[in-house]
C-alpha cells in the first residue's frame, strides 16, 4: 500500500500527468455543460466558420489550444514551486 502511494506521489510530480488529468477535467466539465458559445440550442456543436450561427474557433480547436496553455501554465508553476 506504501509502494502505491509513492508511486502515485511521484507521478503527479510529473507536470505532464497533472496536465492531463486536468485537461480531462476541463474536457468533461465543457461537454457536460455545453456552453451557448460552442453548442446550439439543441445541443449540437455550433459550425466552424462567419456568419449566423456559427463560431470562430470551434471546440476542437479551442480544446487544443487550452491543453497547450495547461501544460505551460502547470510546467512554470512546477518550476516556481522547485
Amino acid at each position: 500500500m506504501i509502494n502505491l502511494i509513492t508511486m502515485l506521489f511521484k507521478l503527479f510530480q510529473n507536470p505532464l500527468y497533472i496536465s492531463i488529468l486536468l485537461y480531462i477535467f476541463i474536457v468533461i466539465l465543457v461537454l457536460y455543460t455545453k456552453p451557448h458559445i460552442f453548442f446550439n440550442k439543441d445541443g449540437t456543436m455550433k459550425e466552424t466558420g462567419c456568419g449566423e450561427g456559427k463560431v470562430v474557433f470551434s471546440l476542437p480547436m479551442a480544446l487544443v489550444i487550452s491543453s497547450i496553455f495547461i501544460y505551460f501554465m502547470i510546467k512554470t508553476l512546477n518550476m516556481h514551486a522547485a
